[in-house]
């Protein structure tokens, strides 16, 4: 003769304190394993952060966009096609900054770049990004 014996469960409670637990394992793991410095970067990226240099294929294709703004308003020398200068661009994929580059170094009315303080020369101008448009800055 066995009584009706009901097996105990897991309460809801319970489930979630485990959940939570192996998450913070998880983040814990991934900082030592990864290193914080790794982790930190790594986030950046994702959530666009901070970066060191601009990506050259972002900025043609913001130039295109421009490049197609600019072709919809009366004064297109104001355009951000004919203007905007992308500051520190990274054109040889190494995550560091090449300079600073315009859409189209012809037809732009960006103003010249200045010189640091306490040197001399001429200054080298902007890079150029060879993004076309059919407009006249």
């Amino acid at each position: 003769m066995m009584k009706n014996k009901r097996g105990q469960g897991i309460s809801m409670n319970m489930i979630i304190i485990i959940i939570l637990a192996i998450l913070v394992l998880l983040v814990i793991s991934i900082i030592f394993l990864g290193g914080a410095g790794t982790l930190n970067q790594r986030l950046r990226n994702i959530f666009g952060g901070n970066v060191d240099a601009y990506s050259m294929d972002l900025a043609q294709s913001n130039c295109r966009n421009y490049c197609d703004v600019a072709k919809t308003i009366p004064d297109v020398k104001t355009s951000a096609y004919c203007t905007h200068v992308f500051k520190s661009v990274d054109s040889d994929g190494d995550g560091q900054s090449n300079g600073d580059y315009v859409c189209d170094s012809i037809n732009n009315v960006a103003p010249a770049p200045t010189m640091p303080a306490g040197t001399s020369g001429p200054p080298a101008g902007y890079g150029n990004l060879n993004v076309l448009c059919e407009v006249t800055c």
